[in-house]
């Protein structure tokens, strides 16, 4: 390429540019647009930038409504407030069919009633068997009361019949120890005149049979005889002397071998004698066994009773609170708004919300708002928002700040996306503004404040 070379003369236009002045006009213009430039940079630096998170939000009342709210599942019965009526707190708003639980009510009392009944005839059943009284009320225990009567009869015989049967033992036994005892004291008479006879003998003297009872002397009377005539004739009578001894020592043997047979045969009598005046009250016992096992068996009857009437009341009264929980009431004076149309035999499920009572004279709002949990960071409690209102005039703005964050998810959609709640207090209603409980709005709330600058810079995806 070749070089061109001008010379500055030849070149008028620019010359003349160049040479010629500048406009008073034209310097306050550039002037005034070198300050907004500057100015703006300022701006941009020194400003500040609202970082919301806008979501949609529904106003609500400040004060806590009330919901309506059915315990009980069924069928509507009847509908005694409709929507929008004005009801007081306590009014009845419906019905729900309790006729099932109305029978159910019925048959514990009358179960109650009964077993209640039971438990009085019992007692007097108890008192009667305790006090040996006969019963004079004959309730259902009245048979009951004859079968143990009859028991008791069948053992006061079979105890009379034994203790005739005892002392007919013991009268027995008694004569069989006195037969005893006198043969013992005949054994004793027996014994010591054959130790006097012996006596007599081993001095060589004559034996004097009258002095004796000879029925007893009928083994050694001829013995005795031929001793007396040998002493008598001052014969040598040692021989008969001996045989007399030795018969008479061999009689006393047998019978002091017979007084202990006696004596043991009495010892064994009189053992058994008193085991038997030892078990006399047997029968006696067994009586007060047996009432002492039935009245055990009626404390136990009562005490059955007793927990099942416990049992039957605690189910009376959940059965009573069904009932009355069939009458769904106001929980606070306000206007009705029920969340689907309610009429006569209308299904409602247990727990579910039929709608809400709202006060129609409340000066103060909040806005309750769903945030995804995606968009969910940052949200703090006392931060800043705007709500936005949509109305026939135009948008309208009023101011609050955020006044509670949920801490978990609330609301899940069928995406599996959660959401927090979040409420706001609605000040600074300017003039014109009326707010309505339920009206949709959308709320904008300030997480954070940038500087302009960082903002345009983070927008063109540059760090400052």
């Amino acid at each position: 390429m070749r070089e061109v070379i001008y010379d500055f003369g030849e070149l008028k236009e620019s010359k003349l540019l160049y040479e010629s002045e500048i406009s008073k006009y034209g310097l306050y213009i550039t002037y005034i647009l070198l300050a907004l430039v500057i100015g703006l940079v300022l701006w941009s630096i020194v400003g500040k930038i609202d970082i919301n998170v806008t979501v949609q939000g529904i106003i609500r009342p400040w004060e806590d409504e009330a919901k309506v709210i059915s315990y009980v599942g069924g069928k509507v019965k009847e509908v005694f407030v409709k929507e929008s009526e004005y009801v007081k707190k306590g009014d009845v708003l419906f019905k729900i069919d309790d006729e099932e639980y109305v029978k159910k009510r019925d048959f514990l009392k009358q179960q109650l009633s009964e077993y209640e009944k039971k438990i009085d005839d019992l007692k007097e059943l108890r008192n009667s068997i305790e006090k040996g009284e006969s019963l004079k009320n004959k309730n259902t225990y009245y048979l009951r009361y004859l079968s143990y009567s009859y028991e008791i009869k069948k053992l006061k015989k079979a105890a009379e019949e034994a203790r005739v049967q005892r002392e007919y033992s013991i009268m027995d036994f008694k004569k069989q120890i006195e037969s005893l005892d006198e043969k013992i004291k005949n054994i004793d008479k027996f014994e010591s005149m054959l130790k006097e006879i012996k006596e007599v003998v081993s001095k060589g003297e004559q034996v004097k049979l009258t002095k004796y009872d000879i029925g007893y002397l009928g083994f050694i009377l001829s013995e005795i005889e031929d001793y007396n005539q040998q002493v008598k004739t001052k014969s040598d009578g040692s021989d008969m002397k001996k045989i007399l001894i030795l018969k008479i020592d061999s009689k006393l043997d047998e019978l002091r071998q017979s007084k202990s047979e006696l004596i043991l045969q009495k010892q064994k009598i009189e053992g058994q004698l008193r085991l038997l005046v030892i078990s006399g009250d047997d029968t006696k016992g067994d009586i007060e066994k047996y009432k002492l096992e039935v009245l055990q068996q009626i404390d136990s009857e009562i005490s059955s009773l007793t927990h099942e009437i416990k049992n039957l009341k605690i189910n009376l009264e959940e059965t009573k609170r069904l009932i009355e929980s069939c009458s769904i009431r106001a929980e606070k004076d306000g206007y009705v708004e029920y969340s689907a149309e309610l009429f006569s035999g209308a299904a409602i499920s247990s727990g579910a919300e039929i709608g809400r009572i709202v006060d129609g004279q409340s000066k103060r709002f909040k806005v309750i708002g769903y945030i995804p949990n995606t968009k969910s960071s940052g949200i703090e409690r006392g931060q800043r928002v705007k709500v936005k209102l949509a109305g026939t005039d135009g948008l309208k703005v009023v101011e609050g700040k955020v006044t509670r964050v949920s801490r978990d998810i609330k609301v899940a959609n069928e995406n599996g996306q959660g959401f927090y709640e979040v409420e706001v207090e609605v000040r600074n209603v300017g003039n014109g503004i009326n707010l309505r409980a339920g009206q949709a709005c959308e709320m904008s709330i300030v997480v954070e404040q940038k500087r302009l600058i960082e903002w345009v810079f983070e927008k063109m995806g540059l760090r400052l």
